[in-house]
Formats: C-alpha cells, sequence, structure tokens
C-alpha cells in the first residue's frame, strides 16, 4: 500500500521550491533507473501463461526490456518463427525475421542456422503443413522449453515505489501555484530528445547485389510490404530480389518479355506484379507462383514508359511514347479509356489516391490532371524554369501526386524538382544548380520529410522537403544509374547501373528497417 498525498493548493505554494527539487531528484533517479536492467517482472506467471497460449504479441516486448544473454534471446526467436510458420502465419515470419535486430545478428555470427530457417519457410509454400518436419518437438514441448529458458533468467518484483512517487510528483506540477519544470527537464539525456532514422539519410551501403555484368538493369521498385525488388532488364527478364537477405526470390515460372523492360509496378496489396516492355505489351503476374494472370498484347503501338494499378486493383493504367494514356481492365483484357491530349511521350502516369483522377507528365513540357472516367482533362500546367520568371516548356521527366491529394512533385530537365498544386501553383523548389547537377528521377521519402532526387552522375541529393534545403548527396559509385527507389516505410533507398549492380543504402548499421535508432 503506498502512501498518497493530499496537499492543498496554500501548502503548495509554500513549499514549491522543496517540490521543484524534489521532482528533479526523481527524474534524475528516474533516467538512471531505465539505463538499468532489473530482469524483473510484476507478474511472472502471467508471461508464462501467454508463452503458453502462443501470444507472441505480449510476450516479445516485456522479453525485448529483460537482459538475457544473446543465445537464448535468439532461440527465443527461432521458436517463434518456427512457431509461426506451423501456425500458416508466412507474413509474421518473415517480418520477425527480415525486421528485427536479433535475427540480424544471429544472421551475421550464425548464417547458416538462418538459411535453414529460411529454407524451412520457403519449403511451406510448395509442402503442406503437415508434410514439414518440425524440430524440437511438437508446438508445446518447444513453448514449454523456452518457458523454461526463461524463467531461469527473470525474477518477480512489484513496481518501483519511486516510480509511483515520480508519478504523483509530475501530477502536482499540473496544479495551481506549482512552478514548470520543463526547462531542467529538456537538460536531462534521453527524457525529451529522441531520434528516428527518419531524421537521418541513407548514407550506408548496406547490401550490394550482383546481378551480372551484362543483365543490364533498367528499372526498378519495391514490393508494397518491402521485403522485395522487382527488377527488369533489357533482355526481357523480370526479377525478384529479397534485397535484405540478398537472394533471388524464386518461382515456378519464368517473368519475362520479349523485349526490353521499361516499366514495373505492384499491386497496392502486393500479390500481383505490372510489367510494360519496349513493344507496347503488358503482364500482369503473379506474385508468389510467377504465373501469368493477363497479357495485354497491344496496349500501345510503341514503347510504354509507366504503368501503374488502380487503389482498387481493377484497372491498370499506363503511358506510352505515342502521346497516349490507356485504361485497361483486368478482368476483360480491354482497354476502357483512352485519354489523349499531350504532344509528346508521356513519362509517368499514375492514379491519386480516390482512383478517380490520373495525373501524367510528358515531354511536351506539361502535367495534365485527368478524368479517369470521362477521359476529360481537368487541369493543364507548366512547370516554372527557376532560371526565368516566364514559362518555359521543358521536358516533364516524372509527376507523383503527394497522399492529401492536393500537390504533386514535377521533375524536370531543367535540374528542378517542384513542389506544386494539381492547379500548377508553385510551393517550393529542391534544387541543386550551385553544384552543376540535372535530375533524371526523384522519390519522397516514406513519410514526406525528405525529397531525393538522383542526378546525371548517378549521385542522390536529399533535400529538406519543409525548407528546400540541400541536407546530404550520396555517392553511389556508380557511373551509369539507370534507376533508384525508396522503401516503402522505411528509410532505405535502392539503386541499379547499367554494370549490373544493386545498391541499399540504409541510415546506420544501428538502424533497424522498423525505424528505430
Amino acid at each position: 500500500m503506498y502512501p498518497t498525498f493530499d496537499i492543498f493548493s496554500c501548502r503548495v505554494l509554500q513549499h514549491e521550491s522543496s517540490l521543484v527539487h524534489a521532482t528533479s531528484a526523481l527524474v534524475f533517479d528516474f533516467v538512471h533507473i531505465c539505463q538499468a536492467s532489473l530482469n524483473s517482472l510484476e507478474n511472472s506467471s502471467d508471461l508464462a501463461n501467454y508463452l503458453m497460449n502462443g501470444r507472441w504479441d505480449v510476450v516479445l516486448p516485456e522479453v525485448t526490456c529483460l537482459k538475457m544473454p544473446k543465445d537464448k534471446l535468439q532461440d527465443l526467436y527461432v521458436d517463434v518463427i518456427m512457431d509461426l510458420v506451423e501456425l500458416c502465419e508466412l507474413d509474421a515470419a518473415r517480418t520477425l525475421m527480415y525486421k528485427s535486430d536479433t535475427m540480424s545478428r544471429l544472421r551475421l555470427e550464425n548464417p547458416k542456422r538462418v538459411s535453414r530457417l529460411e529454407r524451412f519457410i520457403c519449403g511451406l509454400s510448395s509442402t503442406s503443413t503437415e508434410a514439414l518436419k518440425f524440430p524440437g518437438g511438437s508446438r508445446g514441448q518447444r513453448r514449454l522449453k523456452v518457458a523454461q529458458d526463461l524463467s531461469s533468467e527473470i525474477d518477480c518484483s512489484s513496481p518501483s515505489r519511486m516510480l509511483v512517487m515520480l508519478g504523483q510528483s509530475f501530477t502536482l506540477s499540473h496544479q495551481v501555484g506549482f512552478p514548470s519544470t520543463t526547462s531542467s527537464l529538456k537538460s536531462l539525456p534521453g527524457i525529451l530528445e529522441t531520434r528516428s532514422a527518419e531524421d537521418f539519410f541513407p548514407f550506408v551501403e548496406h547490401r550490394i547485389i550482383s546481378l551480372g555484368k551484362k543483365s543490364s538493369p533498367l528499372c526498378m521498385c519495391f514490393s508494397p510490404d518491402g521485403f522485395l525488388i522487382a527488377v527488369g532488364f533489357a533482355d526481357g527478364f523480370v526479377e525478384l530480389w529479397d534485397w535484405d537477405g540478398g537472394i533471388i526470390h524464386t518461382s515456378k515460372g519464368l517473368m519475362f518479355h520479349d523485349a526490353r523492360v521499361l516499366a514495373l509496378e505492384f499491386s497496392l496489396n502486393g500479390d500481383m506484379l505490372a510489367s510494360a516492355c519496349q513493344r507496347g505489351k503488358i503482364k500482369v503476374w503473379k506474385v508468389d507462383s510467377g504465373q501469368i494472370l493477363r497479357n495485354f498484347d497491344c496496349a500501345h503501338s510503341r514503347g510504354i514508359t509507366s504503368v501503374a494499378f488502380s487503389p482498387n486493383s481493377n484497372h491498370i493504367l499506363s503511358a506510352s511514347t505515342d502521346a497516349t494514356l490507356r485504361i485497361h481492365g483486368l478482368k476483360s483484357g480491354r482497354i476502357i479509356r483512352d485519354l489523349r491530349g499531350h504532344a509528346g511521350c508521356v513519362n509517368t502516369a499514375c492514379f491519386l489516391a480516390d482512383g478517380a483522377r490520373v495525373l501524367s507528365a510528358s515531354s511536351d513540357g506539361t502535367v495534365r490532371l485527368w478524368n479517369a472516367k470521362s477521359s476529360d482533362t481537368i487541369a493543364t500546367f507548366s512547370p516554372v524554369n527557376s532560371g526565368s520568371a516566364s514559362r518555359l516548356k521543358t521536358t516533364v521527366i516524372s509527376a507523383l501526386p503527394l497522399r492529401d491529394s492536393q500537390h504533386c512533385l514535377v521533375c524536370t530537365s531543367s535540374g528542378n524538382v517542384d513542389l506544386m498544386t494539381l492547379t500548377g501553383i508553385l510551393i517550393r523548389s529542391y534544387c541543386a544548380e550551385s553544384q552543376g547537377k540535372n535530375f533524371i528521377a526523384f522519390a519522397p521519402s516514406h513519410r514526406a520529410r525528405h525529397v531525393h532526387a538522383l542526378t546525371e552522375e548517378g549521385n542522390i541529393c536529399s533535400f529538406d522537403a519543409s525548407s528546400g534545403k540541400l541536407e546530404n548527396v550520396l555517392r553511389t559509385q556508380d557511373v551509369e544509374v539507370n534507376d533508384f527507389c525508396h522503401h516503402p516505410f522505411s528509410n532505405v533507398l535502392a539503386t541499379i547501373s547499367s554494370s549490373g549492380t544493386l545498391r541499399v543504402w540504409k541510415t546506420s548499421r544501428d538502424i533497424g528497417a522498423d525505424g528505430n535508432v
């Protein structure tokens, strides 16, 4: 039973000075307590019950707060992954394997063990769970062993009285007459100052994957779950790569065209991949098996520069060098809409979040906003050349709508990436003219705090999205970089070059894919 405080405002006013000192002392002690690992839990029996019932969403957060031997923690994660596989929760098992720091360390220290576990998971794609042999006994036996290992490492203790008093002191700080202690709290390390991976730039080379010196990769994109990278090649082949493990994703069928692959895009749920080639053909593949789901042999009369799924994945939008955009029905296999109006090659096209509008960028120097249902043009505008006050027609390389469906980013051949409204009003420009760099592609970070732009020299310039300030230049070490893309929810960049190299960049070796430093 902890003591309670019944303090009136007059007494607070009389003793406010002493209470401030008491609060500061408690915070100071709290910082040191947080830096120490007591290996204690309020109720260890509850943890054991959660463990035996497979409540890993509760067990793992509790265990990560404890200081356990590295080998036992790694054994726990391996057992959890096997348990998830047996329950056919493959997505959760892959997330734990590729996103957790514990498994990343195990991959470096014991790659053979991780490789065996990967083969064990991959076996479920072609084998039923009954046919698989799960090492370590039955599910209940494995969970019992994990519970015994954990019980030997933890103790049971009641909540700290000091932490309760600290909470009461902060409650008192909100009462009338109690002075603010914000200034003193800011000076304490680790209390208010935290930094996430989003505050850093991808600058550490995490993985180098050799695609073949004569392979000539041309385009790439991340899968929506972030596990895979699709790469299109000049010889017509399409490959899926596990970028973190550096291994190719195998499937029963080969994905290929009879011409150069110029564009790739995953469906929103990641189960389909659309690829387009130089001869105006589009193919839609099932990602898991490599099976072809739909073949559009006459999508365009010339090469296709861009493909995109509609938000509901029922339609495919394509742009071509024949100056047209077309919307294709995935079920019917027919052309549903033909959008005409550009006077030059259409370089990129994509749906807005509502699925009712389309944004396109063309070499005729214009960006167009379309009504996807009527094929009418809603708005047409040309980016402003930063070197002149007048509007000059320059090649618009790409245009990407933002999530708010009110703004877009536009990349031009003049060396700018412009933030604009969908009616053509310039908000901000991101440029690096002082370094003589022209951009050929761009990608915003997953939270739109930064804008990354690829230069002709193969470098990636990173800008602060709010101020437009150039904050970092990543030198990729490749002379001819053909394409790059940003991870859907982590600060990870990937590039491909004509030399057949796929490079993956992260913020730091100590920052995991979940964004935690």
